[in-house]
């Protein structure tokens, strides 16, 4: 039986909030190579995206398709290592803002009503869709 001594795990890095901008920052600039940062950058809003999802579904599954849209460009060599990290920095912004250029203004303030909005939005264009796809198979 072989045992593993847990004290020998070292923490590369200490997972940091997004919205801490000024540790945020600093640990991504931390991170030796563009693609290793883009990496992490992606990670970390991953990460806010399942947390988030149920307020803001539109915004994170957006921002989760993105991501690995650019994951797997950078993997396929279509995309290079810079390109890549700025698509990261883009959706790192967008995920810090929490989209608040798509909230009405009244409901900035409002947290639990930006919620119901993103759910309702989220509900309305998915009918929309829908109505869409039908309009279209009709002859």
């Amino acid at each position: 039986m072989n045992l593993v001594d847990l004290s020998e795990f070292i923490t590369i890095i200490e997972p940091v909030d997004i919205f801490d901008l000024d540790r945020s920052n600093a640990e991504i600039e931390s991170i030796v190579g563009t693609a290793a940062q883009a990496d992490a950058i992606a990670a970390r809003i991953k990460k806010v995206a399942i947390e988030r999802m149920e307020e803001y579904p539109i915004l994170y599954l957006r921002l989760s398709q993105l991501i690995q849209t650019a994951i797997d460009a950078h993997r396929a060599k279509r995309l290079d290592d810079i390109e890549y990290l700025k698509q990261m920095q883009s959706c790192l912004e967008t995920a810090r803002s929490d989209g608040a250029n798509n909230i009405p203004t009244p409901l900035q303030t409002r947290p639990q009503a930006q919620a119901s909005y993103n759910v309702l939005r989220s509900k309305s264009i998915q009918t929309a869709v829908s109505s869409s796809k039908l309009q279209q198979m009709q002859p």
